[in-house]
């Protein structure tokens, strides 16, 4: 199953990820034993690169399982998309009389189409609700997360926070190891779910 390789390929690299860096530590504490560094602020100075890479591959993780949601929603949504009168504009080159790049310009693809948009022909074209299947709510939140850390740096929405609780002035949104090996799992079980959902509307005969 395809889905099922592309996922374990994100595993796989989270797994060289952290396991590159505890190599990383080991040697690193060899070092320290050896006497290599003068004093603990250059011990733990040696620690900030492999931690840093450590991060932006958590970060990649997000990411990835963000755009494989994404790909297989505009993957779904193409034909209620393509029929649709609603979304206006040449939708493929075979729209167009005349090939230029003026008129390839006015190209619109369905990854054009806003995230909610693309929702809402999803749930029409194959008359389902995404909010019932499960892992739903955790994906909305793991592209919440990507979305904080492409534009504000991990920093929080304004929006999505609290202020009444008061225990931070500004909050980001934790997403180390642990949250990265969860986001598998859970992203795993919505595409699952939503995939065989799918399949079986395709493949049910006509009423």
């Amino acid at each position: 199953m395809l889905i099922t390789y592309q996922l374990n390929s994100i595993q796989s690299f989270l797994d060289h990820a952290i396991s590159d860096l505890h190599r990383e530590w080991n040697k690193i504490e060899k070092n320290n034993k050896r006497g290599k560094y003068r004093d603990y602020e250059d011990y733990e100075s040696a620690q900030d690169l492999p931690i840093a890479r450590l991060e932006i591959a958590l970060r990649a993780v997000g990411y990835e399982l963000v755009a494989l949601v994404e790909n297989y929603f505009h993957k779904f949504a193409h034909k209620g998309w393509r029929d649709s009168k609603k979304y206006k504009g040449p939708k493929s080159i075979l729209d167009l009389e005349q090939i230029n790049s003026s008129t390839l310009s006015r190209i619109i693809m369905v990854s054009d189409v806003s995230f909610g948009e693309v929702i809402k022909i999803i749930e029409e074209e194959y008359c389902m609700k995404l909010s019932e299947i499960e892992g739903w709510e955790d994906v909305k939140q793991l592209r919440q997360t990507v979305n904080a850390f492409k534009h504000r740096d991990g920093f929080k929405h304004p929006r999505e926070i609290d202020w009444t609780k008061g225990d931070k002035l500004h909050p980001r949104d934790a997403f180390w190891v642990e949250e990265a090996k969860d986001a598998i799992g859970k992203t795993k079980l919505f595409l699952i779910r939503f995939l065989t959902l799918i399949d079986g509307k395709i493949k049910k005969p006509p009423q």
